[in-house]
């Protein structure tokens, strides 16, 4: 389900990081997060997060819930992981700890 994604990060005026995810899917999808933290995934969830994103949803940002304050910023990096919602409703779930 990665492949149908789309995402990026970038550092904002105020030295936020911010992230945007887009499902370019046809199906409702369940997607954990983790921006890059000292050079790898971060595995506090102050940095990390995850939450359903619909088909042609885009989610993010400071106001959508996917920001940080101290994630790495040169360069800013967001990784996710994705799993189809019925999926995840299945109890088959994915973790922002596993990469």
């Amino acid at each position: 389900m990665n492949k149908w994604l789309r995402g990026s990060a970038r550092v904002e005026r105020d030295g936020f990081v911010t992230g945007h995810l887009t499902n370019t899917s046809t199906q409702a999808l369940y997607v954990s997060w983790s921006f890059k933290k000292n050079g790898v995934a971060a595995g506090n969830m102050a940095d990390a997060g995850g939450g359903v994103i619909n088909p042609g949803q885009t989610v993010g940002g400071e106001g959508g819930g996917i920001w940080s304050t101290d994630a790495d910023k040169n360069p800013p990096e967001i990784y996710w992981y994705a799993v189809l919602k019925s999926d995840e409703d299945a109890g088959k779930t994915c973790s922002h700890k596993q990469w």
